[in-house]
């Protein structure tokens, strides 16, 4: 736990691409009313440890919350010199109960009894 956080902080993630194009830290305007999927990887690479569970976290300012469950995909990855075979993931949303506004998105995942979050700089608005 960091500075009351729920979450280690230490984890690594990307979000590649938001409905298969790519997605850099740009603000992206999503119409809410449309599925939409993140894909992307993560992983604990401190501990070389893969994700066993992962959502897609988002926030906004005024406080609403909403995770999206991922599923995990095999294929090999490799970073910093360490290889893994389960990092990468897909995320479908389906953002039509939140409220408008600009949210945050982040990864939470469980890692070999280890709930990390990471941010990637990735924001959307609706």
């Amino acid at each position: 736990m960091t500075n009351g956080n729920p979450y280690e902080l230490d984890a690594r993630c990307n979000m590649e691409k938001l409905n298969d194009a790519d997605w850099n830290t740009e603000l992206k305007s999503l119409n809410q009313n449309k599925a939409a999927s993140i894909k992307g990887w993560a992983l604990d690479l401190n501990r070389s440890k893969e994700p066993e569970e992962l959502w897609i976290y988002f926030k906004s300012q005024s406080g609403s919350e909403y995770y999206a469950k991922a599923t995990l995909i095999e294929g090999s990855f490799e970073l910093e010199g360490k290889k893994f075979k389960k990092v990468r993931y897909i995320a479908n949303l389906n953002l039509s109960s939140l409220p408008q506004g600009t949210y945050e998105a982040l990864i939470v995942m469980n890692a070999d009894n280890h709930t990390l979050m990471c941010a990637s700089g990735r924001k959307l608005s609706f």
